[in-house]
């Protein structure tokens, strides 16, 4: 079905998500550029920043799946932030060929920036729905993560998206 056909709250959905993604995009340039980094070396720092605030840690291989790197290039981004001072390496007690990474103060630090201005600006949002209409958008904003990511596997399987 191409867009012309689809109903217009479902462009306008689509078009608000396109928005929201390239001003993400745009703040995290400007992040990058305000702390003299790599685009890329901020995202990960947001990867492994949030991964550890959902008391998880990532290991080198998913950081490179999701940014979409080679092993070689994950490896030379976290040589760049561990010599920066912004990424700690740890090897994994229960598997000990894997290596975990770790934000530390300075990655948080970093991180943070992006973080906290988005924190103060939802805050008064977030107090103006019940808790009832905050779990059904949570439910939402995850449903559609779930979808961006299945389109994503599809068109690198080369089967476009759907």
């Amino acid at each position: 079905m191409q867009s012309s056909e689809q109903s217009p709250r479902v462009i306008q959905l689509s078009e608000h998500l396109r928005q929201l993604c390239a001003a993400s995009e745009h703040l995290s340039h400007a992040c990058a550029e305000e702390q003299g980094i790599y685009l890329t070396d901020f995202r990960a720092l947001l990867l492994i920043r949030s991964a550890q605030r959902e008391n998880r840690t990532l290991t080198a291989g998913e950081l490179a799946t999701a940014l979409n790197l080679s092993s070689g290039a994950v490896t030379y981004l976290v040589e760049r932030l561990t010599q920066a001072g912004q990424v700690m390496r740890q090897v994994d007690p229960q598997d000990r060929r894997r290596v975990l990474l770790r934000s530390t103060e300075r990655g948080l630090a970093a991180a943070d920036r992006f973080f906290e201005p988005m924190y103060a600006s939802l805050s008064p949002l977030s107090s103006q729905i019940d808790d009832a209409q905050m779990n059904r958008l949570l439910q939402v904003l995850n449903q559609i993560n779930e979808n961006l990511d299945q389109n994503t596997r599809r068109v690198r399987a080369g089967q476009g998206a759907a």
